[in-house]
């Protein structure tokens, strides 16, 4: 040690990382790194960290580590820290090296698959090299880990890295920005590569650092929800894509249940009873962490125990995966022992801490639980060897887990993190999961998914503490997976999970589902947010439940790592677009340019986040897949972005796409049209289940069947949407077998639509039914199709005598053609496409043209929302009319409402009908937005307090009221006067008028017909007559003994 307290090796320039640092506001600096410099004021040597945010304003002394060292700000965004300080910035967060791993050979063979080429051709073309280090490390770099790209003196393009996915990505980060080639999954466009007769020079070199060390990918689930029936060559395309995007760490669960089941016998378990235990194979992702066991064992005809020929398949597919995983440098997160049993162990190990009822969990605390554990892992690392990396937290994630018992809660609110007390309970547990890794592999780092910490309140933080403090440092790696909507991180006075290393992820989409969402701008800033907040960001990453969708939004959020900060979106996009297609095309800008702004802009999501709340928010749900009186899971969502510039975006594709359709044009020209069609298929689903006579509803149920019919062409255009590729993969692991085939085809058909298999002649609906929907050819023709058929049918049939729809009949319709359709083993009664039609730009450009136009825009409000905001009065009692009254008066007072109502059926959103100051305004708003009115046709009749309603079918009803100036009313100016509000067509139409001029009456809509009450009419008297509106004629009116004015608001009826 120098006199400056740093390591006698350490000179100017030297890259070092420091820890145990707090800022003046408690903020951890853990782990920051940093340059060696020299101080100007007095020759010291320190370390320079850039970026912190909360460091001291003024100079003062502070205790840091052991030895108390000085910190001083030098200047704005830097920080000297004189301190002892050693290693490298590559090992300061977690106690591995990423850098070194993977082989230049291995990315070589990469590129000759992606590109097309020989590998002689590839070698002709560039110069790869893995090295220790680049040629320059600029002081702002976080990493070690970089690649570099220059020209070489014999004409090829070098390349050198520190490891295998960062050479990949140095290759594609070349491609794209010298080429304008693209790298996607292949079920979203796959790779757009357009090889060059002479390759572009580089120019002056090019070197890259990656900003954190770890780029992460997976969920446990995504296994399931896509992974399921995916070959070797599947996966190696699979893998291809990760590193060419620069993802370096990756979850590894496939064939498990092999490991799982040698495990198992050699403590009684027999293979039958393993078999039974386990889920099938669409749903092994459940019975491996979760409480749910036995899926697809027993269910009639398609049903089997797990097969043992499926365990060691996918074995053995394990093997490949993880042997060309390393060769290219991607680590693998293995999965161990969780506490999840077969309930034979209790009868086994009757001594043994495992839950009496229920799921058989066994605490980690008993010894049985260390046992399993060494056996599992001993066995798993002979068959497929280690990288080191293990992920377990199924246990962890159950009721039965230690939080359910009592917590350390004295002393909270707690203002800093040292204050916060171990929670013993929550310390003995992790030490005991983790010591049972270690004892088999001392090098264990262990990954922790931090779903686990979502709603929690701050009572929980001892047991947060107790948790990650249990692991020994740099062993432990939290996963923060829903950072996009609901980060833990930055909760609890930024306790930051006390200094443990994270991984800033995404989580995006739940169930695999089709739809289009996910903010950029959010990507862009919040990423860099959390970068400069903390020093315990170790990665960024996404672990979506199902992938095959949104291109678009991946391919910003692998850029990440690189990026140094937030950058210029809109070029970003021009950018993309010209690499995506392969040529320079301003319609392809312009139309992704207006989704940007739309289904993936900030605003638009984070309304749809507090719409449907954090766990809904990135899933799919409109008029395709919707269930007719389901519950929230199939009842459509808000469009909570504006549809009219999603048509135009699928407009300027199509014209884009008369210069040539690539794959990638092909896909997101189908993708595009089913988000159109999708939501233009809201109205008509809600048409048809307010309706209340049998013509309406036969109306409204052909028009939605069209929607489908046409959807499902469209779906058949691009491989990417069919059901029935999905089929034939899952039917290849039967290798002929035809009762194996059967179970695989029911597998495959169940997940996606009714999630677990259709019991046969139940009359139930299946509990997590349309939680995993696909928008897919043959399902949207074929299953959904069925289930639109079911109510149109029981509505006919019953509205035309009674109500209300009996949900039972329905229920049982439902369930029936539910099996009906996932039991149509080889597509027997219900064909689908089973290869692409050709022409998808013919069928894209008819079809915009028959739903793209801005008219078939439509908002799905949940109504609740609106539920009493028609008794309201003042602008300002009333937020989302706010913006309207600064508009006219500056202030949030005085503008009182003539008319308020609200539309069910589409679009369900509040009308405001003018209103006065000093004189009644005509102008007629629709709130989509609550901050966003937009101007329609104004009422024929000014009017205040009149009575109004919603008459379905995107009507809303007006009558009576008074005066056309706010003294209008004391003037006796009174109206009996009736119209008719069409949203659909923006349009006003006459009734006959009410036989008793009034004002202030309620008015309400009940089996078809419209019911005006009460009311005041000349003298300020009470109005004692009733009136109806039918078919919308006025048919009868009667007095009332007692009479009424200024009724609250109508009342909406729903009977089941």
């Amino acid at each position: 040690m120098g006199d400056d307290g740093l390591s006698s090796d350490l000179q100017v320039g030297s890259r070092v990382f420091v820890h145990g640092l707090a800022s003046e506001a408690g903020s951890p600096l853990n782990f920051r790194c940093g340059e060696v410099v020299k101080a100007q004021e007095d020759g010291r040597l320190g370390v320079r960290v850039t970026g912190v945010k909360g460091a001291p304003k003024l100079i003062k002394r502070m205790n840091l580590l052991s030895a108390g060292r000085e910190v001083m700000q030098m200047f704005r965004a830097l920080i000297l820290w004189s301190l002892a300080a050693a290693g490298t910035c590559e090992e300061a967060l977690v106690a591995y090296t990423f850098a070194g791993r993977g082989s230049s050979d291995a990315i070589q063979a990469a590129l000759s698959r992606v590109l097309d080429l020989s590998p002689t051709e590839v070698v002709k073309a560039f110069d790869l090299n893995i090295v220790a280090n680049c040629s320059q490390a600029p002081p702002s770099a976080r990493t070690e880990l970089c690649f570099e790209l220059s020209d070489a003196a014999d004409g090829r393009i070098h390349i050198a890295a520190t490891s295998g996915p960062e050479l990949a990505y140095g290759a594609s980060w070349y491609l794209r920005t010298r080429c304008n080639m693209s790298f996607s999954w292949n079920r979203t466009g796959g790779n757009q590569v357009s090889v060059p007769k002479s390759w572009p020079k580089v120019g002056q070199k090019i070197i890259k650092y990656r900003k954190v060390p770890m780029s992460y990918f997976n969920n446990v689930v995504t296994f399931s929800y896509s992974y399921t029936w995916y070959s070797f060559k599947d996966w190696e395309a699979w893998l291809d894509w990760a590193v060419l995007n620069g993802v370096n760490l990756v979850i590894a669960y496939t064939g498990q249940e092999e490991i799982y089941r040698k495990t198992f016998n050699a403590f009684g378990v027999n293979n039958s009873e393993f078999a039974s235990w386990s889920n099938g194979a669409a749903w092994l992702a459940w019975s491996r962490g979760q409480s749910m066991h036995g899926i697809g064992s027993s269910c009639g005809d398609g049903c089997m125990p797990l097969p043992l020929s499926w365990m060691t398949g996918q074995w053995e597919l394990q093997k490949q995966i993880l042997s060309r995983s390393r060769s290219l440098g991607l680590v693998s997160v293995l999965p161990t022992f969780q506490g999840n049993l077969p309930p034979i162990f209790r009868q086994l190990y009757p001594q043994a801490n495992i839950s009496k009822t229920g799921a058989a969990w066994l605490d980690d605390l008993d010894p049985l639980f260390g046992k399993i554990q060494q056996r599992y892992m001993e066995i798993m690392i002979k068959d497929w060897g280690t990288d080191h990396w293990y992920e377990t937290d199924g246990y962890f994630n159950q009721n039965q887990g230690p939080w359910a018992r009592s917590h350390l809660t004295e002393g909270r609110p707690w203002q800093r993190s040292e204050d916060v007390p171990v929670d013993p309970d929550a310390y003995a547990h992790a030490q005991a999961a983790y010591q049972s890794m270690s004892k088999v592999d001392p090098q264990a780092v262990w990954l922790y998914q931090g779903w686990i910490w979502r709603d929690w309140g701050e009572d929980k933080l001892p047991f947060m503490k107790g948790f990650v403090s249990a692991v020994p440092p740099k062993h432990f790696v939290m996963l923060d997976m829903f950072d996009e909507a609901d980060p833990e991180w930055n909760k609890f006075n930024n306790f930051g999970y006390f200094g443990t290393p994270f991984i800033w992820s995404v989580l995006h989409n739940f169930g695999g589902n089709t739809g289009m969402w996910g903010s950029i701008p959010t990507l862009n800033s919040e990423f860099s947010d959390a970068f400069q907040h903390t020093a315990s960001v170790a990665g960024t990453g996404a672990a979506p439940e199902g992938i095959d969708q949104n291109p678009f939004y991946y391919s910003f959020l692998t850029d990440l790592p690189w990026q140094t900060g937030p950058i210029d979106l809109q070029q970003w996009t021009a950018t993309w677009t010209q690499q995506r297609y392969g040529r320079s095309s301003t319609d392809a800008e312009e139309a992704f340019r207006l989704l940007l702004g739309s289904v993936y802009g900030n605003e638009t999501n984070a309304r749809a986040i507090r719409s449907h709340g954090g766990f809904f928010a990135e899933k799919n749900a409109d008029g395709l897949t919707a269930l007719a009186m389901g519950g929230g899971e199939a009842t459509p969502h808000e469009s909570w972005y504006k549809l009219s510039d999603v048509a135009k975006a699928w407009g300027k594709l199509n014209t884009a796409a008369k210069a040539g359709v690539p794959e990638t044009l092909r896909y997101d020209l189908v993708n595009l049209g089913r988000e159109v069609l999708a939501k233009v298929s809201n109205r008509f689903f809600a048409q048809m289940v307010n309706a209340t006579t049998p013509s309406e509803v036969s109306a409204a149920g052909r028009k939605l069947l069209a929607v489908l019919a046409d959807a499902d062409r469209l779906l058949c255009s691009d491989h990417g949407f069919l059901a029935s590729a999905r089929i034939r993969s899952a039917k290849s692991w039967a290798d002929g077998n035809a009762t194996l085939e059967r179970y695989l085809e029911l597998a495959a058909r169940s997940l996606t639509t009714v999630w677990t298999p259709q019991e046969p002649k139940s009359s139930s609906i299946t509990a997590l039914c349309d939680y995993a929907n696909r928008q897919w050819a043959g399902q949207v023709g074929g299953f959904y199709t069925l289930r639109h058929k079911c109510y149109i049918r029981q509505a006919v049939e019953d509205l035309g005598s009674k109500r209300h729809v009996n949900k039972t009949a329905l229920d049982a319709c439902v369930a029936a053609a539910s099996y009906d359709w996932t039991h149509d083993f080889g597509s027997a009664k219900y064909p689908m496409c089973e290869e692409p039609t050709s022409d998808v730009l013919a069928i894209s450009q008819e079809l915009f043209e028959k739903y793209g136009r801005p008219e078939s825009e439509t908002s799905i409000w949940d109504r609740r929302l609106l539920l009493g905001l028609l008794t309201l009065s003042r602008c300002s009692e009333l937020r989302a009319l706010r913006p309207l009254c600064r508009e006219r008066l500056n202030d949030d007072k005085g503008l009182m409402l003539l008319i308020a109502s609200y539309i069910t059926e589409p679009p369900v959103c509040l009308f405001q009908f003018g209103g006065f100051m000093r004189k009644v305004w005509p102008e007629h708003w629709r709130f989509e937005d609550p901050v966003r009115p937009m101007p329609l046709a104004p009422p024929p009749e000014l009017r205040l307090d009149s009575a109004s309603c919603d008459m379905g079918l995107g009507r809303a009803f007006f009558a009576g009221g008074c005066g056309k100036h706010p003294q209008a009313c004391s003037l006796d100016e009174f109206f009996n006067s009736a119209e008719v509000y069409d949203s659909l067509a923006d349009e006003w139409s006459a009734l006959p008028a009410m036989p008793t001029r009034r004002h202030g009456a309620c008015a309400c809509f009940l089996d078809g017909k419209v019911y005006v009450l009460g009311g005041m009419h000349l003298d300020w008297k009470v109005v004692t007559m009733g009136w109806d509106l039918a078919q919308p004629r006025p048919t009868s009116g009667d007095f009332w003994a007692q009479g009424f004015a200024g009724t609250a608001a109508t009342v909406e009826f729903r009977f089941v």
